[in-house]
């Protein structure tokens, strides 16, 4: 039974062992939290409108990291994202501020849906499919 229990605790070891050298410790890691978004109410369906879009992140980890911005104009249940607004970032704190133009919003709430503000930040570089960092995202009303 000793010999039982001696073999399970050295095994766990082993286990732990193994995750602890398998961790990346100077893992990226980023938070990103939406500021204000103009307009954010009296919006009118269909209607092109010009929003700012003011954000606080922050990245440690990497060197470099990249802010997107989006909408969910096309489906409530996701985002399209304006590839002519991300933006590259340095390893630190900031505050960038996003200027979207023409987006057409959309009201979701027939369909039970919100129209929203959508932010993430990511490491970069990074492929065409990818796990943000951090997201955020604020309703926005009509």
């Amino acid at each position: 039974m000793k010999k039982l229990r001696m073999l399970a605790v050295v095994l766990a070891v082993v286990v732990l062992a193994v995750l602890v050298a398998s961790c990346n410790w100077n893992a990226a890691v980023g938070t990103i939290t939406i500021v204000s978004v103009v307009p954010a109410a009296g919006l009118t369906g269909g209607n092109p409108t010009d929003f700012t879009v003011e954000v606080d992140y922050s990245l440690s980890g990497s060197a470099k990291g990249e802010l997107n911005v989006g909408f969910n104009t096309n489906s409530k249940d996701a985002y399209t994202m304006i590839s002519s607004e991300k933006v590259t970032i340095s390893e630190g704190t900031g505050n960038h501020v996003f200027t979207c133009n023409g987006v057409l919003p959309k009201d979701w709430s027939g369909v039970g849906g919100e129209f929203k503000a959508y932010v993430n930040i990511a490491e970069y570089p990074h492929g065409s499919i990818y796990l943000p960092l951090d997201t955020d995202y604020m309703v926005l009303t009509f």
